[in-house]
């Protein structure tokens, strides 16, 4: 049977949070879940081979009341000293170290909430972007916003009509590049001039979901469909997918490299090659 007439489904499906899963993360040891509350971690062999797998911890954003707890709207992971760096809904940054589950820092600054985060390990700089329409880059040595970019007020990327906010970026392996974008058209920038080199337009869509891969960026938004482009601002290729809107791209860089495609759907599109959909893993109820 041809793969993609043949639906994949889940190994295990559990309830992780009692409301929305706005995003996750990984490591070798974890799932991390960031939600309206709070973030969870999750043994990933308790999560592949029981039905119904606890929590190993849980970590939640300062608040005044239990009723301000800011909703989690990205994770990424410091892998190199073992912290979760959050951007959350009261407009700030939360840095927790992971062996003790203590936060350590607090980066306040943006003027609405964090849809966004990024971090630089050679330089141990934090990058956040916001609703604000600011790119923010942190120093943790001292917890300041030592630099800011604001991607819409670049003439080629800017789109007016429809604000400023920044809903993703990414940052090359090698840390010299760095790529955002959201009400504006995704814009490359070079890290160390902070200058801008390119201009990825999608004309009938705003970005939602960027990524370096390769040589090349992956990005996905408020259309079905993929694209693919050159550092330089190229458009090399494009291929539909299921969603009518895209949340994550994620790229599975063990065994078998493929590309995670998901979003409003029921499906999450497999592509094997970067070029196009292979086949859809399908969620079922048990």
């Amino acid at each position: 049977m041809n793969a993609a007439d043949n639906p994949k489904f889940p190994v295990n499906i559990f309830q992780a949070h009692n409301n929305c899963i706005y995003c996750m993360a990984s490591n070798d040891q974890f799932l991390i879940t960031g939600g309206s509350k709070q973030i969870h971690g999750w043994a990933w062999k308790e999560v592949l081979h029981h039905t119904d797998p606890k929590p190993k911890w849980s970590l939640q954003p300062s608040s005044g009341t239990p009723f301000d707890t800011p909703e989690t709207n990205s994770i990424t992971i410091d892998k190199e000293n073992e912290s979760i760096i959050a951007g959350c809904g009261d407009n700030n940054v939360y840095i927790w170290d992971l062996s003790t589950g203590e936060n350590t820092q607090t980066l306040k600054g943006h003027r609405d909430y964090v849809h966004t985060v990024s971090y630089l390990q050679k330089d141990r700089q934090v990058i956040s972007g916001g609703e604000d329409g600011l790119v923010k880059f942190w120093d943790l040595r001292n917890a300041d916003c030592v630099e800011q970019i604001e991607p819409n007020k670049l003439e080629q990327a800017q789109r007016a009509s429809l604000g400023a906010w920044v809903s993703c970026l990414d940052v090359s392996p090698s840390e010299d590049w760095m790529v955002c974008g959201g009400a504006a058209h995704l814009s490359v920038w070079h890290l160390r001039s902070k200058t801008s080199t390119a201009t990825l337009s999608t004309t009938s869509s705003c970005p939602q979901v960027v990524k370096f891969e390769d040589d090349f960026i992956l990005s996905g938004g408020t259309e079905p469909a993929v694209f693919k482009w050159s550092i330089n601002g190229e458009l090399r290729g494009r291929f539909p997918c299921t969603p009518k809107s895209i949340f994550s791209l994620e790229v599975n860089k063990t065994l078998n490299r493929v590309l995670a495609i998901s979003g409003t759907s029921h499906q999450v599109d497999i592509s094997t090659n970067f070029d196009y959909k292979a086949f859809s893993l399908q969620f079922r109820q048990s």
